[in-house]
């Protein structure tokens, strides 16, 4: 498989605010406090997240800024910078064409939603338990296996399997990163994707020069997803 990578809350006093959020059929409901004594903020139960019920726990650390920006979906809005870009993007790819299935030879997603579970953002690509891009410091967790995914490879397993082979993810992705000139704790990313038989890669290809037959395209002791 080769894969082509992309292209404070603060409060003086008490508060208690419910917020609700509306895009188009998906509704987000949250209920913030701060505590000022404590000085943290203190969750509710549950998270109502595009239409979804999330229970909080010890590990739930997003904030009120960021989960107001969840369902803006900047790349969808007409006219909007990261639209035309997208758009340009779609316009490239969609020039490969397959004329044996009448469609692109590359399928463009950009309506997954950004919640994802701790398999989908850290397993599903073989990050390590103990890998440091997994701690709450970097993340914006919604609870201890629900987070704001950090990267669209977290959607890569799940396309693929749903028998995709060659798609570019487009979205919306939360870290936290201190806001500078060039970060932000919310940006976009595509991501691109294409599979490649050992046939088509080594023994079809006439710029490869040897033993095409024994050519392997990773070591044998590494860690490998069971498909694909």
């Amino acid at each position: 498989m080769i894969i082509l990578k992309r292209l404070y809350f603060r409060s003086i006093f008490y508060s208690y605010r419910t917020y609700t959020t509306t895009t188009k059929t998906k509704i987000n409901t949250f209920n913030i406090e701060y505590d000022p004594i404590k000085q943290s903020i203190v969750y509710p139960q549950e998270l109502i997240l595009n239409n979804k019920n999330y229970p909080t726990d010890s590990w739930t650390n997003v904030t009120e800024h960021i989960l107001l920006r969840i369902g803006q979906n900047l790349h969808q809005q007409k006219n909007h910078p990261l639209y035309h870009l997208t758009n340009r993007l779609r316009q490239y790819f969609y020039q490969f064409y397959d004329p044996h299935k009448l469609s692109p030879k590359f399928s463009i997603i950009d309506n997954l939603s950004p919640i994802v579970t701790t398999e989908q953002n850290f397993d599903s690509i073989c990050i390590p338990i103990d890998h440091v891009s997994r701690t709450k410091s970097m993340n914006y967790y919604i609870n201890k296996n629900t987070l704001l995914r950090a990267h669209t490879s977290a959607h890569q397993v799940d396309l693929i399997r749903s028998g995709l082979n060659a798609f570019l993810c487009i979205g919306d992705v939360y870290r936290r990163d201190s806001i500078d000139p060039t970060h932000y704790p919310v940006f976009h990313q595509c991501e691109g994707v294409k599979l490649f038989t050992k046939e088509e890669l080594f023994i079809g290809n006439k710029n490869v020069i040897g033993d095409k037959d024994n050519l392997q395209i990773f070591g044998t002791n590494g860690k490998k997803i069971d498909f694909k």
